[in-house]
């Protein structure tokens, strides 16, 4: 094992996670978890890519549960339910990256949460609020949404997303993992050597946003 592995694991939480990864793709955040050598006793996933769920079946073995959209609080609440039975002293960890077309700074006028993709935001917003109130008197919840540092049109909906869910938006590069803001996302402005595109990332750089 790589020596960077074995110190990074040094620092890692051992208690058992259930890891819940809605619009999952190639599975990046379990690739990463399992790198880390995070306890992860169960994943869920949700992707409605067929390659990206073949891919994910191949690797993780993880529960395919399609399309986010269909799910309702009844059927999630089951599937914790069963996937954390007999588990003691667990984390729900809920990585999520809704698709950011719809916020894009690179459109003229982008609709936001009511885009025909900008709205699956809003439903993860929704889907995180019901396991916190659920199940947080059981587990501890962590998650991580991802998205681009939105169009200045539709920046207030973040805001609002920030302030249901209590969290501090950083701004991220993905070249180097760096923080550049934990401020609010009013005025953000990326820096000269930031190239956002339409997904928030380019060939070198991104600028994302991160809300724990």
């Amino acid at each position: 094992m790589p020596r960077i592995q074995q110190l990074l694991r040094t620092h890692i939480c051992q208690r058992p996670i259930l890891h819940l990864s809605f619009f999952d793709g190639i599975g990046a955040a379990s690739f990463a978890l399992k790198y880390l050598g995070a306890n992860i006793v169960f994943t869920l996933s949700w992707e409605t890519n067929p390659q990206c769920q073949e891919l994910l079946q191949h690797h993780f073995q993880s529960i395919q549960h399609r399309d986010v959209s269909l799910l309702t609080r009844p059927q999630l609440n089951e599937l914790i339910r069963h996937a954390a039975q007999g588990t003691d002293d667990l984390i729900i960890l809920i990585t999520s990256g809704p698709p950011c077309v719809d916020f894009s700074r690179l459109r003229n006028l982008p609709p936001g949460m009511q885009g025909e993709q900008g709205n699956l935001l809003s439903r993860q917003t929704e889907i995180i609020l019901g396991i916190r109130e659920d199940w947080s008197h059981l587990y501890l919840i962590l998650y991580l949404l991802e998205n681009v540092v939105p169009h200045e049109a539709v920046s207030d909906q973040f805001q609002d997303i920030t302030s249901r869910l209590g969290t501090t938006p950083m701004v991220i590069d993905a070249k180097d993992g760096g923080i550049i803001s934990r401020s609010t996302l009013t005025g953000i402005q990326p820096q000269n050597n930031y190239i956002p595109t339409l997904h928030g990332r380019s060939h070198k750089h991104s600028t994302k946003l991160c809300g724990t």
